[in-house]
């Protein structure tokens, strides 16, 4: 499967066409164990990126979620661009939430807290669900309790349900259509990654080069508008 918007919209609407019915995934304390699919897209790279697939997604009707960084070399989460895109996000009618990397803290309740904190403060927002940014088995397998809290690797999002994801750029344990529980039509939480849709190439890797191409011109614009050598330096 070609990854991009085109074909990502296309899969929507077959699952839609096959009965299900897409929910933002949070906002279902209890999900069916039939026809419905728990959307979610992790924010790992740029922001940017995110909010083609959101605008593209409410253009058809479809709100899903959309979890952040707070804590990133990627993006920053609290400049003046980052934080319009992420409320342009949130106008258009999906969810936004906390994308937590739980592997950079020894007190992992404790760094939760703190970076709630912030981002309730920043989006206005209060937050009742997160996702984990590259989940250890403590949480895939041992169904973590964070108080009021609830995250995507608890078992009723995970184990008593099927769970399917773009990871790597690649849905690594196949498509859900092709699975045995699609064709029973049983529930599902479907991650995926924007910059695997948004980026042009015909694999991971090529797509992964030109987002490092595009970072770089970026960077260099970046520079320019704050170095005055590196902006004669580039017009000469």
């Amino acid at each position: 499967m070609v990854f991009n918007l085109h074909n990502y919209m296309k899969l929507l609407q077959k699952f839609q066409n096959d009965d299900y019915k897409i929910y933002p995934l949070g906002v279902l304390d209890k999900p069916k164990l039939k026809n419905q699919i728990l959307l979610r897209h992790d924010v790992d790279f740029d922001v940017s990126m995110a909010l083609k697939m959101a605008t593209i997604e409410a253009k058809n009707n479809i709100q899903s979620s959309y979890y952040f960084l707070l804590r990133s070399n990627s993006y920053n989460f609290f400049s003046f661009e980052t934080l319009d895109q992420i409320q342009s996000i949130k106008k258009l009618g999906h969810n936004i939430g906390l994308h937590f990397d739980a592997s950079i803290y020894e007190d992992v309740k404790k760094g939760l807290q703190e970076e709630l904190r912030l981002f309730e403060n920043i989006s206005k927002q209060k937050q009742t669900f997160i996702t984990i940014h590259r989940p250890s088995k403590e949480f895939t397998q041992d169904n973590i309790n964070l108080g009021r809290i609830r995250h995507s690797y608890e078992s009723i999002y995970f184990k008593k349900i099927d769970y399917f994801s773009d990871s790597g750029g690649a849905f690594s344990y196949g498509l859900p259509q092709d699975s045995e529980g699609y064709a029973k039509r049983k529930t599902f939480q479907f991650l995926t990654h924007p910059i695997w849709w948004t980026t042009k190439g015909k694999n991971n890797i090529k797509k992964l080069k030109a987002f490092q191409r595009d970072k770089g011109k970026e960077l260099s614009s970046h520079i320019a508008k704050n170095c005055l050598p590196w902006k004669d330096y580039l017009s000469e």
